[in-house]
């Protein structure tokens, strides 16, 4: 009878593993819904490929990046050979991101012991490519040990003289993130294991410090401007993210932090300061993560959230802090399993902002994921939130795990359990989570930099595994799913012979459509309208009347309808300008010739006073605006200078800024001008 039953037992469970299974196989992954996804671009270089960075890139001075991409990583161009190790790899892909333009490899020639990767760049207010890392080296003493790599490249991809350099000394030494401050300089995060050399006589602990360091322009260091930062116990500390605070200058770094476990059991914690320009004592030294666990946290992203969508207050408010994005694994975190995604809101003093709304099984911040490794790497600030990115290899088919997040993942139809993108959108103020999704292919996936563009969409980067089982750059450019809502017109400021047109904008919404038509006739189309936008009447058939709209465009192809403004009479301005001078718009081509901007600045550098001048094409009379912008777009002086038979040249006296590189904005009607200035 127990034979019987045993083997009816055993047929019973095999049965309902095999339906099991078959289910299993029959379910779908679905298409993602809440992104739409534009293109996306594979780059298989060599072995284990990795992208670990991406950056919009501006290379014609518009002050908009929209001129293509910049990655930057590592390769493994000969797995297994004698030149066996990893490269930094950089390559510039065009706009539609289907070519690459050039790409460069760099290689530290401490073969087979290579250990070359790019981890982080930016482009810089001269507009040159800024890259940091590590590089495998004997540069300091004759044993070979990674070196802190740092590069500078035009936008075409040559190094500029002197360049790549390193800095350390005789322990391993990374440069993982780089940032511009607001005096010109680059600011470094990474981390030390010996003093000596750039470090000077600090004490550096062999297993790893905090390591922050400032170079001037053409790379020197000053050993005044580099700092190790630790906890009070042993263990391994990396820096991973440093910003420069937009409102007071000051630099924000976080990362991984073993020597803060207040156990000294070699368990992580996320440690964030907020150091002095002059490298003093940290002004705030924050560490969030523990809650009476021994397990691993800690910050891979740093970024400074605004309450205005892309602005930087001058006099922020208290609660406009920094936001940090990285892993959480105390116990069983919150989903009972591994690592998960975790964020930590601060305000502008450090001292966390609580989500209300999302899973916490830490003393600060919220988590997100399943019940599988889930690891976050970098964060956005996106309308609709805070857009999240790392890797998962949790799915909510996981039956033992009830809340899992994670709504899809390609291991669906594989027994095989394999890693993916994932995105997660989280409310930015409860950390609520929204909505997620996943992308990648059959094989382990992930992602390591997402980027907003400046038409609204996203840029992630990382790698994808391939056919052959090694990996590849992996970018995806894709938008939000959104309903844009229409812009609120003004009444129309008519006159005689011209209408001002304006309306409400959105700093979230990137780009305006203005129409506008006389009478009956076609529509004229002006993309990428400013407001206030002036017309006039452009012909004498006898019809004066005018209708015209405006409709959002909040990414490549999402916009809204067209709102409806007011219709307004305008007189025909005849064809001499002299009875249009009150309003005639001064086109941009009026400007330009030669691809230069007629509006001079001179002396350049200045050391306080330069003269403005600008010839228009048409002699007119008028009032007009000069603003001097720092690198954060904010209006540090502002002047009001009368043209004057179409010429202005005036001299500007007694700017007292910071030292650095700043744009004179003459405005003219709702047409902008802008001229590259260096304060000294």
């Amino acid at each position: 009878m127990k034979l019987l039953l045993y083997c009816t037992l055993t047929i019973f469970c095999i049965t309902f593993l095999y339906h099991i299974r078959q289910l299993k196989a029959q379910c779908t992954c679905d298409a993602p819904s809440n992104i739409s996804i534009n293109w996306s671009k594979p780059i298989d270089v060599g072995i284990d490929d990795v992208c670990w960075d991406i950056i919009p890139i501006d290379d014609d001075q518009d002050a908009v990046a929209d001129d293509g991409y910049i990655v930057v990583g590592s390769v493994n161009s000969d797995a297994g050979g004698a030149n066996s190790g990893m490269d930094i790899y950089i390559a510039r892909l065009n706009t539609a991101g289907t070519t690459i333009v050039w790409d460069e490899a760099w290689d530290g020639g401490m073969s087979p012991a290579n250990q070359d990767v790019a981890y982080s760049i930016i482009q810089t207010s001269t507009g040159h490519i800024l890259i940091c890392g590590s590089t495998a080296t004997n540069h300091f003493g004759s044993s070979v040990n990674r070196n802190a790599w740092v590069g500078k490249m035009d936008v075409d991809g040559n190094w500029v003289n002197g360049w790549p350099k390193q800095y350390g000394s005789t322990g391993d030494d990374i440069a993982y993130d780089i940032a511009e401050d607001l005096s010109g300089n680059y600011v470094i995060a990474g981390t030390a294991s010996a003093s000596g050399n750039d470090l000077g006589s600090q004490t550096v602990h062999s297993d790893g410090d905090y390591w922050v360091f400032k170079i001037g322009a053409t790379g020197y260091l000053n050993t005044n401007y580099s700092k190790v930062y630790y906890g009070s116990n042993s263990g391994n500390d990396y820096a991973r993210s440093i910003l420069v605070d937009c409102s007071t200058g000051q630099y924000i770094v976080s990362g991984f932090c073993k020597s803060c476990d207040p156990q000294n059991t070699l368990h992580s914690q996320a440690n964030i300061l907020k150091i002095p320009t002059n490298f003093g004592t940290p002004d705030y030294n924050e560490t969030y993560g523990y809650n009476g666990s021994n397990q691993d946290f800690g910050s891979y992203g740093l970024i400074q959230p605004h309450s205005t969508f892309g602005t930087c207050a001058v006099t922020p408010d208290p609660l406009d802090g920094f936001l940090t994005i990285g892993i959480q694994h105390p116990a069983d975190g919150c989903f009972g399993g591994q690592h998960d995604f975790w964020l930590v809101k601060t305000d502008n003093v450090l001292a966390d902002v609580d989500f209300s709304e999302a899973c916490v099984d830490a003393d600060a911040g919220g988590a997100y994921g399943g019940k599988l490794k889930d690891n976050g790497h970098s964060v956005v600030q996106a309308c609709e939130g805070y857009l999240l990115a790392g890797i998962t290899k949790s799915n909510n088919l996981d039956l033992t795990c009830s809340n899992c997040q994670v709504q899809c993942n390609h291991y669906d139809c594989d027994e095989d359990e394999t890693e993916d993108i994932w995105l997660v959108m989280v409310n930015s103020e409860t950390g609520e989570y929204i909505w997620d999704e996943s992308l990648g292919a059959s094989g382990d996936d992930g992602a390591y930099s997402i980027k907003r563009v400046h038409d609204g969409s996203y840029v992630v980067a990382g790698y994808l595994t391939n056919a052959n089982g090694d990996t590849d750059f992996y970018i995806v450019n894709f938008e939000i799913v959104t309903t844009c809502v229409a812009p609120v017109l003004d009444d129309p400021d008519i006159s005689t012979y011209c209408s001002t047109l304006s309306w409400t904008t959105d700093p979230c919404v990137p780009y305006y459509d203005l129409r506008y038509r006389e009478g009956t006739g076609a529509w004229v189309l002006v993309a990428n309208a400013s407001s206030p936008y002036v017309i006039t009447n452009p012909t004498n058939d006898g019809v004066n009347s005018f209708s015209w709209g405006v409709r959002a465009r909040c990414s490549p192809n999402y916009w809204s309808s067209y709102t409806g403004g007011d219709g307004f009479n305008i007189s025909y301005c005849g064809s001499s300008p002299v009875n249009c001078t009150s309003c005639t718009k001064l086109a941009s081509q009026d400007l330009e010739y030669d691809n230069k901007n007629v509006l001079n600045v001179y002396p350049n550098p200045s050391s306080g006073s330069f003269n403005l001048s600008c010839q228009f094409s048409l002699k007119v009379n008028r009032e007009a605006t000069v603003e001097i912008v720092d690198q954060l777009e904010r209006c540090v002086s502002t002047y009001t200078v009368e043209v004057s038979d179409g010429l202005i040249d005036q001299q500007f006296e007694g700017i007292n800024v910071p030292p650095g590189f700043y744009l004179v904005r003459l405005s003219v009607d709702g047409e902008i001008y802008k001229a590259r200035i260096v304060f000294q």
